[in-house]
């Protein structure tokens, strides 16, 4: 303590060495005192780098690169089996069965509700809210940077195509019309394998010279 009473205040290894080594007069500091300040000033930076840095997030419940990945994997054979088999009971099974819909979309809502928590979704309201008056291609592109907003709509994307599958399929077996070209085209354009399906249609109920009733009639209306 000083001549008053008064606790002198605290100096840290590093600077009392600093000051050692910067004060006029002083001896030359060795080199490991050299070596202790600079380990004192790599330590202090180190230590401020920890507090301000973020906290690491929680674990996610399903990844982006996971729904990405698995949906694209499952869907292969799911298309396979449309295409190629389309009469088996499996391919039946599929048709009638909720399972692949629903199974999309849970794993949407998952991915949904992540991207809200980790303010992706906020991106989508600022190319909305700049729009003037619909966003352009550029302003949706630059959305795709997002894992969770890349991997929602690729989900989309193949939740669309397996319902147009699905339609084509069925119309295909109910009027006996082939599909596995159409099916397969379905599998990431499906717009094109619903034109190929109306096209095919089309030219069967011509060359089997069907009754205007069965040809009219609409590939929607059980669907």
């Amino acid at each position: 303590s000083s001549s008053r009473g008064q606790p002198l205040p605290q100096v840290t290894a590093p600077y009392a060495l600093r000051s050692i080594v910067s004060r006029p007069g002083s001896r030359k500091a060795a080199p490991h005192e050299r070596l202790v300040v600079q380990a004192g000033k790599c330590a202090a930076a180190a230590a401020t780098i920890e507090a301000l840095a973020p906290p690491a997030a929680a674990p996610l419940l399903l990844p982006p690169e996971l729904a990405f990945s698995t949906a694209t994997y499952l869907m292969v054979p799911t298309y396979v089996i449309l295409a190629f088999f389309p009469r088996s009971k499996l391919t039946r099974a599929i048709l009638g069965s909720p399972l692949v819909p629903v199974a999309f979309c849970i794993a949407y809502a998952v991915l949904a509700w992540q991207a809200w928590q980790s303010g992706s979704l906020e991106a989508v309201r600022q190319v909305v809210a700049a729009a003037q008056p619909l966003p352009d291609a550029a302003s949706l592109a630059g959305l795709f940077q997002h894992k969770a907003l890349a991997a929602l709509a690729w989900l989309h994307l193949l939740m669309l195509d397996f319902i147009t599958a699905r339609a084509v399929v069925m119309d295909g077996l109910r009027h006996l019309v082939p599909t596995c070209h159409s099916a397969w085209l379905c599998f990431m354009v499906g717009p094109l394998g619903l034109l190929s399906h109306l096209m095919t249609r089309t030219v069967v109920h011509k060359l089997r010279k069907d009754t205007p009733a069965v040809a009219s009639s609409s590939m929607w209306s059980e669907y």
